[in-house]
């Protein structure tokens, strides 16, 4: 989304740039693009004949280097100390007649330009950071060209509410931590090589990764599948042994206990009588008496 408002924000100065006829005003373009509030994407206008022709004027060829920094480069880029711009091979003396001040310098920032630059040298020190401990304020502040931590919190702050970026401050620790950065920073030529040498060092770690996960995937399929050989052969022993146990029972049952035509034998004990069968026995009433 963010990349898209940029696009639609360049392309008043794309349309400017097609009418340009003359190198000075080719520069005032790159100005005025390179201080608009919603432009951050400048490789198209860079890209213009009106704007490459600005590559070789002895007069205005610092200020093709200039969008160059804003197109993919950072505030250190423009802080240090130039080398002279390559001139094509059509123009091969014509680096010869550059001022020595054209060929070095770079045109001084407004206060506009300076705040952009610093926003989009943020994006690409969080994109191209390999772990939070790179964006610690005491990197981050003297990277960027400020002086205090309150002008990083500053900054940062300014990139979230201008949707650059997604980050929280960690003053406690000093540490800018980042979830994610819009994708608004162009690609310097030849670094494409170096991207496809990283998408390919991702590439076999992703590799690596996925057949560590397989190789676990298939050790747990053999776990699951020696528990159910092993369930499967402990369900076998207790049918096996609940069968025995049934027919052992069905048979005891045939010549154990009592049928209908078994007798019980009980002594008979007479009423009131002892136990032992010579005992005297008395009628009651005087009958039958006998001791």
């Amino acid at each position: 989304m963010e990349q898209q408002k940029s696009l639609n924000a360049l392309y008043p100065f794309l349309t400017l740039s097609k009418s340009a006829s003359s190198p000075r005003q080719a520069a005032d373009i790159v100005s005025q693009a390179t201080s608009a509030s919603n432009v951050f994407i400048f490789a198209e206008l860079l890209s213009t004949p009106a704007i490459q022709s600005l590559r070789s004027d002895a007069q205005f060829a610092p200020h093709y280097r200039l969008l160059e920094i804003f197109t993919w480069g950072t505030w250190t880029d423009y802080t240090c100390t130039l080398p002279p711009l390559p001139v094509p091979s059509s123009n091969p003396n014509q680096l010869a007649n550059l001022p020595k001040a054209a060929s070095q310098s770079l045109p001084p920032l407004s206060p506009a330009q300076t705040h952009k630059l610093k926003l989009l040298s943020l994006l690409t020190l969080a994109s191209t950071a390999s772990s939070s401990s790179d964006l610690t304020y005491a990197n981050l502040t003297p990277a960027l060209g400020l002086t205090t931590p309150k002008e990083l919190e500053d900054l940062v702050t300014d990139a979230i509410y201008a949707d650059l970026m997604q980050a929280t401050l960690d003053p406690a620790r000093g540490v800018v931590i980042v979830a994610a950065v819009a994708p608004l920073r162009d690609l310097a030529p030849g670094s494409v090589g170096d991207m496809i040498r990283e998408l390919e060092a991702w590439a076999g770690r992703c590799e690596g990764v996925l057949a560590e996960m397989e190789g676990r995937v298939e050790g747990v399929k053999g776990e699951a599948r020696r528990k159910g050989e092993w369930d499967a052969l402990v369900e076998g022993q207790r049918e096996r042994a609940e069968g025995k146990w049934g027919a052992n029972v069905g048979a005891g049952g045939e010549g154990q206990g009592f049928g209908k035509g078994d007798a019980m034998d009980v002594d008979s004990v007479a009423v009131g009588g002892g136990g032992g069968g010579g005992g005297k026995r008395r009628w009651f009433g005087g009958r039958g008496k006998r001791d």
